[in-house]
């Protein structure tokens, strides 16, 4: 049995790998590159945090679960458990187009945001400010578009901002419909 703590303003604390406190939390998957910079790895911490508060328990595949043959199929099985994923599009590599220099981030987030939608399940989606807003990233293309949020501002800051807050607010809405509706047998009738 791991010990629970609690982290800032007494929300529980996620470590990135493993959930520190009660198993009874939602697990939703939470998509993301791996972070390049402190600011990222301080913006991921935070919202795990808050995605605890919310009685949510995060998961990605090489943090919390693992598959070393087929990564692929174990996106696959990870999110068939989880009931909303959360999508954050940290800026990873810079390319050159025919319109100038861009940031983009990695295309395993495309890759799972999409696999969600196919699954029909609530997807959340952030994206780094400077990073191009392309695929998923593009609003309206997939679940609740959160905008972009950026790295000079305190996480808590960002995340607690009532426009950010209110849409973390209406994602968590669906995920728990979804434990509902998935928790039920499914009907034929009316």
């Amino acid at each position: 049995m791991v010990a629970q703590s609690a982290g800032p303003a007494g929300l529980p604390e996620w470590d990135g790998e493993f959930l520190v406190g009660e198993p009874d939390r939602i697990p939703i998957f939470l998509s993301h590159p791996d972070p390049n910079t402190d600011a990222q790895r301080e913006f991921l911490q935070e919202l795990g945090r808050l995605l605890m508060h919310r009685g949510l328990h995060p998961r990605t595949l090489g943090r919390t679960d693992y598959d070393v043959q087929e990564p692929l199929a174990g996106t696959y099985g990870v999110m068939a458990q989880c009931y909303g994923v959360f999508t954050v599009a940290f800026a990873k590599h810079r390319v050159n187009g025919p319109d100038g220099a861009h940031n983009v981030s990695s295309p395993w987030m495309h890759i799972e945001t999409a696999m969600a939608y196919g699954l029909g399940l609530p997807v959340a989606v952030l994206r780094e400010e400077g990073v191009l807003a392309e695929g998923v990233l593009e609003k309206g293309v997939a679940g609740v578009y959160l905008g972009s949020f950026p790295l000079d501002v305190s996480p808590v800051e960002t995340l607690s901002h009532p426009r950010s807050s209110g849409y973390i607010d209406a994602w968590t809405g669906q995920v728990r419909e979804t434990v509902r509706f998935k928790s039920r047998p499914p009907r034929h009738y009316r």
